[in-house]
């Protein structure tokens, strides 16, 4: 085995998306794999087609769709362990007409790749990978649902509430009465992840903070959480 072969097999061990996979089907699927990092604002683009497939091994990437007006949103953030790449169509999901789509890197970041074909051979080959991503994209979907109902029926406070229930969830890293979540978020970005206007997200942030409740840095979202 080369020392590439090698370094995405040890990412892939790391990732859950292949927690189903025995240690000699990793060894061939790391084989498939290239390992690819990215400096912090770096952009990845998301072609129709779905050119590759991305897992992230560290660090956090946004997904900025592009509007028919011009205008960028931040679609959603994804962390370790979780994919990109317009994925949904090869398990056989219902995808949304395509928008132009790119992922930024919000910190340093390392992901394992596939281009499409290769993935597509790996899913075929090894049954247990194909039903871990069938699991991945139904959470993904319960999640996107989850989201479009609180922006939908919940308040501002709710929504806000919501948001950071998930994220300390998803990637909190808990520390006694505290949760750390390593994402750099700015007012805007938290408006567009929760329906909100920037200026409602200041509003809530510095209430938030006067409780005692939430502290942002320029690294991460602390959450206090006997205030």
């Amino acid at each position: 085995m080369t020392h590439d072969q090698q370094t995405s097999l040890w990412y892939l061990r790391s990732c859950s998306m292949f927690d189903l996979c025995s240690e000699s089907e990793l060894e061939q699927i790391g084989g498939m794999a290239r390992v690819h990092s990215a400096i912090r604002d770096s952009q990845i683009s998301l072609d129709q087609v779905g050119s590759h497939v991305y897992f992230i091994k560290s660090g956090f990437m946004k997904i900025v769709r592009v509007l028919p007006d011009g205008n960028e949103v931040v679609a959603d953030l994804l962390g370790p362990g979780e994919f990109f790449g317009r994925i949904e169509d090869v398990s056989g999901a219902d995808i949304a007409p395509f928008t132009e789509e790119y992922a930024v890197a919000i910190d340093e970041v390392m992901v394992c790749l596939f281009d499409r074909p290769t993935f597509e051979r790996a899913l075929m080959e090894f049954p247990s990978l194909n039903k871990s991503l069938l699991a991945h994209v139904a959470d993904r979907v319960e999640y996107i649902s989850t989201r479009l109902v609180d922006m939908a029926f919940r308040s501002a406070n709710e929504r806000f509430d919501g948001f950071l229930s998930r994220m300390a969830q998803r990637y909190g890293i808990r520390n006694g009465d505290s949760t750390r979540i390593p994402i750099r978020l700015t007012h805007s970005e938290l408006g567009m992840l929760t329906g909100l206007s920037r200026q409602t997200v200041v509003r809530l942030v510095g209430d938030y903070r006067r409780m005692g409740r939430l502290e942002m840095t320029s690294t991460e979202i602390i959450l206090n959480h006997n205030s």
